[in-house]
């Protein structure tokens, strides 16, 4: 049985004084081994008593139950990990009572330096990885976990339902789900956890019904009407109609993205060849490879 104590000590003037608050000893495995308790002797009794609860486990190879686990979420990290010392908590179990919003951080970083995952290519961008970290936040503030312990399917289920019901879609809320299911991944890549709680969750299906915007190709005559509107447009974006025009036109030929089209610089275009082309590098493409792609004789 754990025991608890007040240690003394001697003062600048040499007298014997006792410490405010208690110690506590308890027994891990052969030895005795001793943690700083509180001023209360009752909670120190207490602690004592979990101490040894966690010994226990360990001996029958078994993992802390709930009740335990939030106990722990609860305790001062030096105190964690003290307890982590003696071998009383693994790394995973250590990482299960840091608080969600440092792992978050981490992960960003981790998005940055292009290690989150085996199949990242690469560093990603600060648009993407921020957008990654906000829909992980508010999906985590939305259901209030702030713990590893607090993140269950069911929670997540009616947090995302009470968003589609005010407007958000089901595509949208399809995101949240993938990317917090990443997120808890990383984690037990990571040896923070030792499983995803999301396993399992499925996304919902994206039916036409259900598309908020429903996305589709312009026509021909649409192209080119757009193409004939814009030309003689007014300036728009610190761009005339000209520039516009011709914007959108290596836009509908090459269907680059946003993103790609602003990369593009003079040295892009390839129009000596008999074939012209327009040519990105790896880091300026969505899937990190480089692409050539032709261009109409005419352009």
């Amino acid at each position: 049985m754990a025991g608890t104590f007040k240690r003394t000590y001697r003062n600048r003037k040499g007298r014997s004084v006792e410490c405010d608050k208690y110690t506590v000893e308890c027994k891990i495995g052969e030895a005795y081994q001793r943690v700083p308790g509180y001023r209360d002797r009752k909670a120190s009794e207490e602690l004592g008593r979990k101490i040894e609860r966690l010994a226990a486990l360990r001996e029958a190879g078994e993992h802390p139950d709930g009740a335990l686990s939030k106990w722990l979420q609860g305790l001062p990290d030096k105190l964690r990990d003290r307890l982590a010392k003696f071998g009383l908590l693994s790394g995973s179990a250590v990482a299960a009572t840091k608080p969600l919003a440092e792992h978050l951080a981490e992960y960003w970083q981790a998005l940055l330096d292009g290690v989150a995952s085996s199949r990242q290519k690469g560093p990603a961008t600060q648009k993407h990885a921020d957008l990654v970290k906000y829909r992980v936040e508010t999906l985590l503030t939305g259901i209030g976990a702030r713990f590893l312990l607090d993140v269950t399917i069911e929670a997540v289920g009616r947090y995302l339902a009470g968003r589609r019901a005010k407007g958000l879609s089901v595509a949208s809320s399809n995101h949240y789900v993938t990317r917090a299911k990443s997120f808890f991944n990383w984690m037990v890549r990571a040896g923070r956890a030792t499983r995803n709680p999301l396993n399992g969750m499925a996304k919902i299906q994206v039916t036409a019904k259900a598309r908020t915007f429903v996305r589709r190709a312009l026509e021909h005559g649409e192209g080119g009407m757009l193409l004939r509107v814009t030309r003689i447009g007014h300036d728009c974006y610190g761009m005339t109609g000209e520039e516009r025009y011709w914007l959108y036109r290596i836009a509908l030929e090459t269907a680059l993205r946003s993103s790609e089209l602003r990369a593009l610089t003079p040295e892009s275009f390839c129009l000596d060849d008999p074939e012209s082309t327009v040519w990105l590098p790896g880091d300026a493409t969505k899937n990190r490879e480089p692409a050539e792609l032709p261009l109409r004789a005419d352009t």
